[in-house]
């Protein structure tokens, strides 16, 4: 008869050790504090953040200043345009051609008679539109601001505009592919005028400062 073999017990994975209660003490005791290293990597990375958003703030401000001195450039080289003489000289004539009867139309005919008659004049006069033109450009690229524009020469604007406006209409129609010939001087105008409309209606402040706000934001479809 064989022998019966031996068997080998197999320790219990889930027995407990009993151990001495000061090296479990010691082995289970955790530092509540955060030693050195930890303190000064928190104080580093603190600093980092302060660092980065101050320099965000000389950032925001600096640029500020910056498109501030640009605009104030721009604008006035704008000036100086307006006060050259054969541009002044354009301008009185159309003024001369709207005064007599303050018809659009006839401003048209007027200059057309002059383009057959001295075309040199007819051009000087046309660098009104392309004035305008230009002054709307720069606010919708952000040389200048619209704000400058309204409270300086708003009212101008939308005087040329109305003295222009038949001449400008025709010349579309008469090519039809420059559908937007001025168009940004077109939508300046409209701004401003319902700007001023909306100041002098509204009589509710916040819906008026609402529908302001609406106009000056604005663009040419």
């Amino acid at each position: 008869m064989p022998p019966t073999p031996t068997l080998t017990p197999v320790p219990n994975p889930t027995a407990v050790v009993n151990l001495p209660l000061d090296v479990i003490s010691k082995l289970t005791q955790r530092d509540p504090s955060p030693n050195w290293a930890e303190r000064w990597t928190t104080i580093g990375t603190l600093a980092l953040v302060v660092t980065a958003i101050v320099a965000g703030v000389f950032t925001y401000f600096g640029i500020r200043q910056a498109r501030g001195i640009q605009h104030a450039q721009t604008f006035l080289e704008i000036s100086r345009r307006w006060n050259e003489e054969k541009f002044r000289q354009g301008r009185i004539r159309i003024r001369n051609f709207y005064d007599v009867n303050k018809n659009p139309e006839d401003v048209t005919a007027e200059l057309l008679a002059l383009k057959a008659n001295n075309e040199e004049q007819y051009w000087q006069s046309l660098m009104t539109l392309e004035f305008f033109e230009i002054v709307a450009m720069n606010i919708r690229y952000n040389a200048i601001t619209f704000e400058m524009v309204y409270e300086l020469m708003g009212s101008t604007v939308c005087l040329y505009w109305k003295m222009l406006s038949d001449h400008i209409e025709k010349k579309k129609i008469s090519e039809p592919e420059s559908k937007n010939f001025y168009i940004e001087f077109k939508t300046l105008a409209a701004r401003i005028a319902e700007i001023k409309h909306i100041s002098e209606t509204e009589e509710n402040k916040y819906l008026k400062r609402w529908k302001i706000r609406r106009a000056r934001r604005r663009r040419a479809l």
